[in-house]
């Protein structure tokens, strides 16, 4: 008996992993009112409905106080008490499906009596046993409570069910048992998949790369249907499945017109094999793609990770580390990349360079449960047509007392899903660490279009910081480089700007430079500035109320019209 118990928590521990789901109660007898239809075969001494009172008092089971008991005056013994339940209606669950049978029970076993769990799968068929004899539950001289629970054979609940217990005595003085709370739970797979996360953005005249990431404890089909929405127009494609990482993603493409930016309504019907059905619905955002961005964060709102065409992918999504006594918003919960500013916590923290230029940088902290995986993608860009793109970015490690922090530098010529990214280099095939220091690490772009990121792979660190985030669309290529030291720079002030503005450009040497403004597209609007320059800091005046509303960018530029930095300019009406 001790071996089947333990069998049967074994099972149950296994199906419970398996099925991590609440169970639904199939049927439930608790006899607090009736026999509830249960049948009773036995005579006058059989089982009864009734108090339980074991003669020695309570005990340290939780004991139940109506039940089915039965106490066995006959001192010859010989016959065989049963009480069975009506037929139970199985034929609803799905083959996968887990009934687990739970009940509480009492047994003296004073001599050899007996007390088992029978059951048949028509009222036509014998008795067979379930569970053999249960073992007595005397405890320190005193009668109490156990509970048994086991996983009942899928061959038992392919239509109907009884379960009984049977009493056999043998001889001997107040000899008896008792049962209650016989419960049938299952456990089965009735939730249609989830969808971790989409990833669809994307631009104008390239192909809609579109993977939805999927769980789901059952089978899944090998492709699924999606249609997409132009112009009022319904166009069908396939999504196949594929697996990445330990996930299961659905991944499809289509093609819309190259002139076309706005919208696109997308439905997918997911499925699995026991009918389980999720429509998801979402919306794919085609966008002009950018030849030119600088992006210092300072426009998103503190401690949020909604940063418009940038993309935030967490694969791994559970709590992170948070800043001591520095209270900010959802602190420890937000997993990876945030808009972070240490002068907007609660108390403002010491100013420790959180941020390279501003107020605000990105900030993903390290997971609680290692390592993170955690996504800043960029927005879709595009290289001129004579031209390569350019990207920088500066990162920093938070401190080192839990060894630096650690990121890679992934890109893609296709979608914005992690399973399109590949390493830009050999360092980024396993991690680079990020020095306390603010570090400048530029790169040559690899493809005409496509997009690039930063990704997250701290193991049990503490923080990483990104800032300061730009790509140009240049004639000049240059050589990837991690370690280009903080050199010389530009900053705007005010920014916004309605009117006039100063640039403030601080150069480590004698230089010939160019100063320029362009617009989203990298169309130059105008010069502010070009020839030789001494070392240090100059200041040039720019009208602002010559240019229209919106988003520019102020380029400093050297002799070879190699970029030294970009800074966003916002003009304002």
């Amino acid at each position: 008996m001790k071996l089947l118990s333990f069998l049967g928590l074994i099972l149950m521990a296994i199906h419970m992993n398996i099925y991590a789901q609440t169970p639904d109660s199939l049927y439930v007898f608790d006899f607090d009112e009736s026999v509830q239809s249960w049948t009773i075969i036995g005579d006058e001494t059989g089982f009864r409905h009734g108090l339980a009172i074991p003669p020695q008092g309570g005990g340290s089971g939780g004991n139940p106080t109506f039940c089915l008991f039965i106490i066995d005056w006959d001192l010859e013994g010989a016959a065989v008490d049963t009480a069975y339940s009506p037929v139970l209606d199985l034929s609803e669950l799905t083959p996968d499906a887990q009934v687990r049978l739970s009940f509480d029970f009492m047994h003296t076993d004073m001599l050899g009596d007996k007390l088992e769990v029978v059951y048949r799968t028509s009222e036509t068929e014998p008795w067979q046993i379930l569970v053999e004899p249960l073992p007595s539950t005397v405890e320190n001289e005193e009668f109490v409570f156990f509970n048994h629970n086991l996983f009942l054979a899928p061959e038992l609940f392919i239509n109907s069910l009884q379960i009984g217990f049977a009493y056999t005595p043998e001889w001997g003085f107040s000899a008896g048992a008792a049962f209650d709370n016989v419960v049938f739970e299952v456990f089965q797979d009735n939730e249609p998949p989830q969808v971790s996360y989409i990833s669809g953005l994307t631009s104008a005249g390239s192909p809609v790369h579109l993977a939805l990431t999927v769980t789901d404890d059952s089978e899944l089909p090998d492709s699924v249907q999606g249609t997409y929405l132009i112009n009022e127009q319904a166009n069908d494609f396939v999504l196949h499945k594929t697996e990445f990482e330990n996930e299961t993603k659905y991944k499809g493409i289509f093609t819309v017109e190259a002139d076309f930016t706005g919208i696109i309504p997308v439905t997918v019907n997911l499925e699995d094999e026991h009918g389980n059905a999720l429509l998801v619905e979402l919306e794919v955002n085609v966008i002009a793609p950018y030849a030119y961005i600088s992006e210092d964060f300072e426009e998103f709102e503190n401690f949020s990770n909604d940063l418009g065409d940038w993309t935030v992918i967490n694969v791994n999504t559970s709590s992170t580390f948070f800043l001591g006594t520095y209270v900010y918003p959802n602190q420890g919960s937000i997993p990876g990349f945030f808009v972070f500013n240490n002068q907007a916590t609660d108390p403002p923290m010491p100013d420790t360079e959180f941020a390279y230029s501003g107020t605000n940088s990105l900030l993903c902290m390290a997971s609680l449960t290692p390592p993170n995986n955690n996504w800043i993608i960029s927005p879709p860009i595009e290289a001129s047509a004579d031209g390569n793109i350019e990207f920088s970015f500066r990162a920093r490690s938070i401190q080192t007392i839990y060894g630096l922090d650690r990121f890679r530098v992934m890109v893609s010529e296709t979608g914005n899903d992690p399973s399109d990214f590949v390493p830009i280099d050999a360092d980024s095939e396993t991690y680079i660490e990020a020095p306390v220091e603010w570090t400048q690490y530029s790169y040559s772009f690899p493809f005409e279009k496509g997009y690039f990121a930063i990704q997250c792979v701290s193991d049990d660190n503490f923080g990483l910081l990104v800032d300061s985030v730009s790509f140009n669309s240049q004639s000049v290529g240059i050589v990837n480089s991690q370690t280009l030291p903080v050199s010389s720079n530009l900053d705007i002030y005010p920014n916004p700007a309605n009117s006039q503005s100063t640039l403030k450009v601080f150069l480590v040497d004698n230089s010939d430079i160019q100063i320029t403004i362009t617009d989203v597209t990298g169309q130059m609007v105008s010069t502010i500035a070009e020839g030789f320059y001494q070392k240090g800091e100059h200041y040039f005046e720019l009208d602002a109320s010559a240019l229209e509303a919106g988003i520019y960018f102020c380029v400093l530029q050297n002799k070879n019209k190699s970029i030294i930095q970009t800074t966003k300019l916002i003009v304002t009406r």
